[in-house]
C-alpha cells in the first residue's frame, strides 16, 4: 500500500517528513490476539556462548540475530566448530542445530574443511546443500570435483541445485560434463534455470567440439541437443540438424530444436523447415520464421512452397504464408499476395496480405484496392494498412469510408 502515499516508504526519504501518509503504510509485524508476545531475546549483551545457545531457538529472526551479535562480537570460530560437535544424536533437531553452526562459520569468514566435508554425509539435505554451497564461496570446488561428481546426483533437488552453482564457479570443461549428470533426475524450474546458464556462459567449452562433430556427455544424444537449445549461437544449427536425424531422439527436444532452427537457421535450414512447416502444416514452425528478430536475416533458397500455402484450407497457414512473403519480400509472388486480399473473407488474413504488399514496395497496389475495390470489406482492410503506412494521406479515403 506504500504506493498509494503522497511520498512512498523508501529509506532515502525521512520518515518524519511532514506530507508522508500516517494511516497507510508497509505492515511491520502480525500479532495474534489474545495471545501472550514471545519475549526477545537481548543479544546484545549476551556472552558469545550464550549466542550459540540461542542458535537453537525455534524463532529464525532469533538465531539470526543471535548469529549477527557473535559475528559483531568478533566471536570464535572454534568455539562455533566445538559448539557443533557436542550436538548428540542424528534427530532432524540436532542436523538443524549443526547447519546453523554451518552459516556462522560462513559469516564468520572462516574456513574449516573438515566441518564443510562432514556436513556433506549429513542426512539433513539443507545441510548437504550448505556444503556444497562453501565449495563455491572459497572457490575449492576444483579440488572436490570428484566428491561434486557424486552430489550433482544427489537424491535432494537442493544439493543438485547447490551443485551445479559449484560446478560453474569450477568453470572447466570437465565441470560442463559433469553438470549434465542433473539430467538423470526430475527437473524443475530452478535447476533448470542454473543449468542453463551455465551452458550459456560455457558454451565456449563445448559448443566449438560439437561443430567439430564430437559427441559429448558420454555420447547422450538428448543430452546433446539439451545443451545446443540453450544458446542462439549459430555455430550450432549444423549439430542441431544432424541430431535431428537420430531416430531416438526425444520428440520434445526435436520440436523445440525445429523451432530454434526457424528462428536462426540459415538459408539450408530455412529450406527444410519450411519444406517440413508445409508437409505436417505446421503454424507454429511457419510463426516462428515469420516472428524472428530482424537480426536473423537468412531465408530459403526456394519460397515455392508458401506459394502452396496461400490456397491451404487452414487459415492459419495461409496467413503465416503471407506474413514470410512480405518479411521476405517475394515481389515475385505479388499477384498472388493481392488475390489473396480481395478474395479472403476473413480480417486477419486480409490484412496480413495488405502488410505484405507494402513490404514488398507494392503501395500503390493497396492505395488502389482501398480506393476502387468493389467490396467494401476489401476497401476497408486495404485502408487499415494504408493508415499504418501513411496515416496522412490516407485520411480522406478513411472519412469517406466512415
Amino acid at each position: 500500500v506504500d504506493w498509494y502515499n503522497p511520498i512512498i516508504d523508501h529509506g532515502e526519504v525521512d520518515f518524519h517528513h511532514p506530507i508522508r501518509d500516517k494511516t497507510h503504510g508497509r505492515i511491520w509485524r502480525l500479532t495474534k490476539i489474545g495471545s501472550p508476545l514471545l519475549k526477545p531475546a537481548n543479544t546484545e549483551v549476551e556472552h558469545p556462548i550464550e549466542l550459540l545457545k540461542l542458535l537453537k531457538s525455534p524463532e529464525q529472526f532469533t538465531r539470526m540475530q543471535a548469529n549477527r551479535a557473535y559475528v559483531e562480537q568478533n566471536g570464535d570460530p572454534q568455539a562455533v566448530i566445538n559448539w557443533m560437535k557436542n550436538i548428540k544424536g542424528n534427530s532432524p533437531q540436532a542436523f538443524q542445530y549443526r547447519l546453523e553452526g554451518l552459516w556462522l562459520l560462513a559469516a564468520l569468514n572462516h574456513y574449516d574443511e573438515a566441518t564443510i566435508l562432514g556436513a556433506l554425509n549429513w542426512q539433513n539435505p539443507q545441510a548437504r546443500a550448505a556444503a556444497v554451497r562453501q565449495f563455491a564461496n572459497w572457490k575449492i570446488a576444483y579440488n572436490h570435483r570428484d566428491k561434486l561428481a557424486k552430489l550433482i546426483e544427489d537424491k535432494h533437488s537442493q544439493v543438485r541445485l547447490e551443485t551445479i552453482h559449484a560446478l560453474r564457479e569450477m568453470g572447466t570443461s570437465e565441470a560442463v560434463e559433469l553438470v549434465m549428470k542433473v539430467l538423470n533426475h526430475p527437473m524443475d524450474e530452478n535447476l533448470t534455470f542454473a543449468l542453463d546458464l551455465m551452458l550459456r556462459l560455457r558454451k565456449e567449452d563445448w559448443l566449438p567440439k560439437m561443430v567439430d562433430n564430437i559427441m559429448l556427455f558420454e555420447g547422450d544424444i538428448d543430452k546433446n541437443m539439451y545443451a545446443l537449445l540453450t544458446t542462439e549461437d549459430a555455430r550450432g544449427v549444423g549439430p542441431m540438424q544432424k541430431l535431428l536425424t537420430k531416430p531416438d531422439l526425444k520428440p520434445a527436444l526435436a520440436k523445440k530444436a525445429w523451432q530454434l532452427l526457424a528462428k536462426i537457421g540459415d538459408a539450408p535450414a530455412k529450406d527444410q523447415i519450411l519444406q517440413k512447416a508445409v508437409a505436417d502444416a505446421d503454424v507454429s514452425l511457419l510463426s516462428m520464421m515469420a516472428n524472428a528478430p530482424a537480426a536473423y536475416t537468412a531465408q530459403p533458397n526456394d519460397l515455392a512452397p508458401l506459394a502452396t500455402l496461400l490456397n491451404h484450407k487452414n487459415n492459419g497457414l495461409r496467413r503465416e504464408a503471407l506474413n514470410l512473403l512480405g518479411r521476405w519480400k517475394a515481389v515475385d509472388y505479388s499477384d498472388k499476395v493481392k488475390e489473396r486480399l480481395v478474395a479472403s473473407a476473413n480480417m486477419n488474413e486480409q490484412l496480413a496480405a495488405g502488410r505484405a504488399l507494402v513490404k514488398m514496395d507494392e503501395l500503390a497496389a493497396l492505395i488502389a484496392i482501398a480506393e476502387n475495390d468493389a467490396k467494401i470489406e476489401n476497401r476497408v482492410a486495404a485502408t487499415a494498412v494504408w493508415i499504418a503506412e501513411a496515416p496522412q494521406k490516407a485520411t480522406d479515403n478513411a472519412l469517406q469510408l466512415l
